[in-house]
């Protein structure tokens, strides 16, 4: 979790850092993925409400409570940020859907408190406790305790009791500290949604290659002028600077790192996209939601050593008319090339950060801008497509294309397709 969200954290001026102590923990017997996903929404939040700050993810045994079991382990998870805090008034209410601390606070930091309900779902499922305590203006932190099995005393499932106390990531590129082995890529991934990231990253780390992410540009540019890539996979559509005006400026640094092949990812399938993102000098286009064969075939041009590409795990879904049996049949398939932990963890992202995008929707359209509109509408297409929503996706597209008088009854349907998935998939949070 803390590897993942390095990037954000950097973009913002915070550091992140790892508190616990090995050696005091004994290996435990719980549900891994609810508990990445839970603790990826409580750091993902403390960074997003920090500026030049400190978040610290500890984790600490307790004494047993009384009535339990032998046997059993009662863990605290604290995620303490030196951010802009929360009025008391409101804490109350903060675990609940849609509910945060003003309404400025959704349209400054995006957002509908969506996640901290997931959190606390999640949490509740795994007979915990989670809340929160916090100061304005000095931070907040964050805990939930959980009680779970003891396996083994004192060691890890691999035998590693002489873990560090502490680990800090200040900065992404932390692949890149080691140079990479025979047949292996050094990937440097630019992409600022976080769904994407995961995806593509559990993707690249699953075919063997190291991966170092960033979600900007300008991040793109400064990474690949200190270390050697073997390729970059560059998102189009970035906050700060776009991924063509990255590309044109990789090509001006001095030395071979100008060189280093550049892959366009992006949702504008259109032949005059394509040519306007080779002009700025990338070397490849792939279309997302990426197929991963084809991505394969393409790392396989900077990989010469690479055996040849596995063949997709399952055929393209049959076209229907029904819009949910359509998603259906390309959720299945997402699920199926996924893996279910990490199609539950990708899609316990995308409620929250969805719900985030069409609130910034619906303010563009209320403050009738619309270059927002259409930056967070091309969020919400890719995010959807990514885990087979097709109908969501359709919808977004035609939102982002939309004039100013078709943009209201666009927004409206993107947000009916959007209600229908949820109602579908909304409770498939661990498989």
């Amino acid at each position: 979790v803390i590897d993942l969200l390095a990037p954000a954290a950097s973009t913002r001026g915070n550091t992140l850092i790892g508190d616990w102590i090995a050696q005091e923990i004994p290996t435990l017997n719980g549900d891994p993925t609810r508990l990445r996903q839970v603790l990826y929404n409580l750091v993902g939040n403390a960074n997003k409400f920090t500026d030049h700050g400190t978040v610290i993810l500890s984790i600490r045994p307790l004494t047993p409570a009384p009535g339990d079991a032998a046997g059993l382990q009662r863990l605290r998870f604290e995620v303490r940020d030196t951010g802009i805090g929360i009025a008391p008034e409101v804490l109350p209410g903060l675990f609940r859907p849609f509910e945060q601390a003003d309404t400025s606070t959704t349209r400054r930091f995006g957002g509908t408190g969506l996640g901290l309900a997931i959190c606390r779902r999640l949490v509740e499922a795994m007979d915990g406790e989670i809340g929160v305590d916090s100061t304005p203006g000095e931070g907040s932190t964050f805990w939930f305790t959980l009680t779970l099995p003891i396996v083994a005393h004192g060691l890890r499932p691999d035998g590693d009791a002489t873990l560090p106390a502490t680990a800090a990531v200040t900065a992404p590129a932390a692949a890149a500290a080691a140079p990479p082995q025979d047949g292996v890529l050094l990937i440097l991934l630019a992409e600022d949604n976080p769904t994407n990231q995961l995806l593509l990253t559990t993707r690249l780390h699953r075919a063997g290659h190291r991966v170092d992410v960033v979600a900007n540009g300008e991040e793109a540019v400064d990474a690949v002028a200190r270390h050697d890539y073997d390729v970059v996979l560059m998102d189009m559509q970035m906050p700060a600077l776009d991924g063509a005006s990255a590309t044109r400026r990789i090509r001006a640094l001095d030395g071979p790192r100008a060189k280093v092949p550049v892959v366009a990812l992006t949702a504008d399938a259109l032949p005059e996209f394509r040519q306007r993102y080779m002009d700025a000098g990338l070397d490849d286009y792939l279309t997302k939601p990426v197929e991963w064969d084809r991505l394969e075939r393409v790392l396989s041009r900077y990989r010469p050593a690479a055996p040849a590409p596995r063949a997709a795990a399952l055929a393209p879904a049959a076209a229907a008319a029904d819009e949910a049996q359509v998603d259906a049949l390309q959720v299945r398939k997402v699920r199926a090339d996924l893996g279910d932990d990490v199609f539950d963890d990708v899609l316990a992202l995308y409620w929250p950060r969805t719900a985030a995008d069409l609130d910034a929707c619906g303010q563009a359209l209320a403050d009738g801008d619309l270059d927002a509109l259409r930056r967070s509408a091309h969020s919400v297409k890719g995010s959807s497509a990514s885990l087979g929503f097709e109908s969501v996706t359709r919808a977004a597209a035609h939102l982002a294309e939309a004039s100013p008088e078709q943009a209201g009854a666009a927004f409206a349907s993107v947000q009916r397709a959007f209600e229908r998935v949820r109602a579908a998939y909304g409770l498939e949070l661990h498989g």
